[in-house]
């Protein structure tokens, strides 16, 4: 008996030796070793970065989708308020829709940012209703049916406005039809009296009199500097007249002495 259990007791002994030898040579394992997890952790970095910027523009691109139906809306009650009121145009004085890609917060008059989010982000077309209540001799249509030069497919309405310079409900541009001279008669460029954002991938929205909105894309950034900034270059003075053909021009030539 003493020798029975003696050999149990070896036997068992050897087996367990087995199993921490099948250990140790890696034929039951159940860890990674350091170099295993070093491969995976390489593997997930590849894949995020492969991954994230396809997500950022993903995220880009809903804001700028997001703004245009804003916009979309906004055309629509425009047009309503025309059809309900005998084919005059609404005033241009109102509050509008906040871009949801701007991230600005309201100023004091002094220049102080405040915490809370600004109200507005658009502006209304100095050619629909607004610039005659305040500046008579800007061009601009009182009435829908009036629209005809350029024509409502043409003719934008609300624009998407660079957040630093946003401070009227108004978007003004030097008609087409205006030449600007300085006191010696020379030609001066013309000046972005207000200044589009390019919020939107180096881009903004606009809405247009037929009820269409659009994504314009600029051939350069748009970076403000102080209301009624001059055209930065060659690329600027493209998305300047873009813009400008856009609003209903002078119905006779105008000289526009600039002084000093």
């Amino acid at each position: 008996m003493v020798l029975l259990s003696f050999m149990r007791r070896r036997a068992d002994i050897q087996r367990l030796r087995v199993r921490s030898s099948e250990g140790r040579s890696g034929g039951r394992r159940s860890a990674f070793t350091l170099i295993e997890l070093l491969a995976v952790i390489g593997v997930i970095a590849i894949l995020a970065g492969l991954l994230l910027p396809a997500l950022s523009k993903g995220k880009v691109q809903a804001l700028n989708v997001a703004c245009l139906n804003h916009l979309d809306q906004l055309q629509v009650c425009w047009h309503l308020y025309a059809v309900d009121n005998e084919d005059l145009l609404p005033p241009n004085n109102f509050v509008y829709y906040r871009c949801p890609a701007d991230k600005s917060t309201a100023m004091t008059p002094e220049g102080e940012k405040l915490p809370q989010p600004r109200t507005r982000s658009y502006n209304m077309s100095q050619s629909v209703n607004g610039a005659p209540v305040v500046i008579d001799y800007i061009p601009a249509f009182a009435k829908f049916t009036a629209i005809d030069g350029p024509q409502p497919p043409a003719l934008f309405v609300f624009i998407d406005v660079h957040e630093d310079g946003i401070w009227d409900s108004l978007f003004g541009i030097p008609p087409p039809g205006w030449n600007f001279r300085d006191t010696n008669g020379v030609a001066v460029a013309p000046t972005w009296w207000d200044l589009p954002a390019d919020r939107h991938n180096q881009g903004c929205n606009l809405s247009f009199a037929d009820g269409h909105v659009e994504h314009w894309k600029w051939a350069a950034p748009k970076i403000f500097e102080k209301i009624g900034q001059p055209i930065a270059n060659e690329k600027d003075m493209k998305d300047f007249l873009r813009v400008r053909a856009g609003v209903r021009p002078s119905p006779s030539p105008a000289l526009i002495v600039i002084t000093p």
